[in-house]
């Protein structure tokens, strides 16, 4: 069967800006009793993949047009300003001009307000004199990002501005499909897969936490019916393969009824230095998940953490989050070269600030939270890297092996093994 799925998510890059001459240091279960069945008006309005009619500010203009100009790759046209990434990048500035910082929580949820279903923009933040903000851009953009929308959102105080850039490469431009629902609403989900990407799948998240993967029509032009027959937050997935192995491409909140409380983020605070320690604490993360399911905790595997800790670093060096990078080939031809015997290999993938919050995304996924939840798998190998980005900031690249072992204690068979 296919491999599944490689991983989502943003990084961050964040700058301030300095006058010359003055210079300085640069999942809660949802309570679903008390919401209403109808949405929201706010919400019942937004359309995903629908552009909103927006006028932009002459700061905004510059940063997108000096954004586009790093981003854009040899051969290909420039990208896209897109109306809704600028609503969510304005949303995130303002967050900004008041101190508070952007997490990826954060950054999803001014997309979702946006309708914006790009599932890991990178996003880019400076702060500084009006005049001068977007001058900060170009070291904070890596040579290796490239982007087809940006959006760039501005706020300015008493000569001061705080400007956010969202970079997204979309690959699979959607339809007019809704942000809200009425409880028990069908929708159609329609989209186009780019070229170079093929097999789309479909993945959701009920309000009560059950992942299902749904049919759907067509290739590289698909849609899907969907009902919406629990009241709370949705997430609905949309995953193509590509080269370098499967990539999330679309991720959408769709509410049923009213908007229910946000989850919180997974405790723990800032990672641990010792990277081991770090390892541990996202493992016993996915333990937590898989124990509120009724499914068997993971054993950690020394051989199994070497191999994830070796992608992770590969990741790392090429500045790549994908599943086959050149010269290793997927999981299974991995696990097969270090004569590991399994049943099925199953690989989640992911970037954040520290190893805890990039798992979030994968939880946060419905298709990596599938394969999270998959009852075969008995032991586990996390592995991370960690790095700096362009701007100054960590970033920590996290892999996640799950393997169901031989049917037989000691087998050496790796026939039918399902790579997802």
């Amino acid at each position: 069967m296919p491999l599944l799925l490689l991983a989502l998510t943003g990084g961050c890059a964040t700058r301030s800006v300095r006058p010359a001459g003055n210079p300085g240091p640069a999942a809660s279960a949802p309570v679903r009793a008390a919401l209403s069945t109808s949405p929201s008006p706010a919400l019942a309005v937004l359309r995903y993949g629908v552009e909103p009619e927006l006028a932009f500010s002459p700061l905004e203009l510059e940063a997108v047009h000096l954004a586009g100009a790093l981003l854009r790759r040899p051969g290909n046209p420039p990208p896209a300003h897109s109306a809704s990434l600028t609503l969510a990048a304005r949303e995130l500035a303002s967050l900004a001009a008041t101190g508070v910082h952007l997490s990826r929580a954060r950054v999803r949820t001014a997309l979702w307000n946006a309708a914006a279903s790009d599932p890991s923009p990178l996003w880019y933040q400076v702060s500084g004199p009006a005049g001068r903000v977007a001058e900060a851009l170009p070291p904070l953009v890596s040579a290796t990002s490239s982007a087809t929308h940006l959006g760039a959102g501005v706020v300015e105080r008493d000569g001061k501005a705080w400007l956010v850039i969202l970079a997204s490469p979309r690959r699979a431009p959607l339809g007019p499909f809704p942000r809200a629902v009425a409880v028990g609403a069908s929708a159609t989900l329609e989209g186009e897969l780019v070229t170079g990407m093929a097999d789309p799948r479909l993945f959701i998240t009920a309000p009560d936490g059950t992942v299902r993967e749904r049919p759907v029509a067509g290739a590289r032009r698909f849609t899907a019916e969907l009902r919406f027959d629990q009241p709370g937050r949705w997430l609905v997935e949309v995953v193509g393969r590509g080269l370098s192995g499967p990539e999330v491409l679309a991720l959408l909140a769709v509410s049923a009824g009213a908007e229910p409380p946000s989850s919180p983020a997974l405790a723990g605070g800032p990672d641990p230095l010792d990277p081991a320690a770090a390892e541990d604490r996202v493992l016993a993360a996915m333990n937590a998940t898989r124990r509120r399911h009724g499914l068997r905790e993971l054993a950690s595997d020394p051989v199994l953490r070497k191999m994830a800790r070796a992608q992770s670093a590969e990741m790392l060096r090429q500045g790549l989050l994908v599943h086959i990078l050149p010269g290793s080939g997927e999981i299974g031809e991995r696990l097969r070269r270090a004569q590991i015997p399994f049943r099925k290999a199953l690989e989640n993938l992911a970037r954040g600030q520290d190893a805890l919050s990039a798992h979030e995304e994968t939880e946060e996924s419905p298709a990596h939270l599938d394969n999270l939840l998959a009852p075969g798998p008995t032991v586990a190998g996390v592995g991370i890297a960690r790095g700096i980005l362009p701007g100054g900031g960590p970033v920590v690249y996290l892999t996640e092996v799950l393997v169901e072992p031989p049917v037989e204690a000691g087998s050496n068979t790796r026939n039918g093994a399902e790579l997802r």
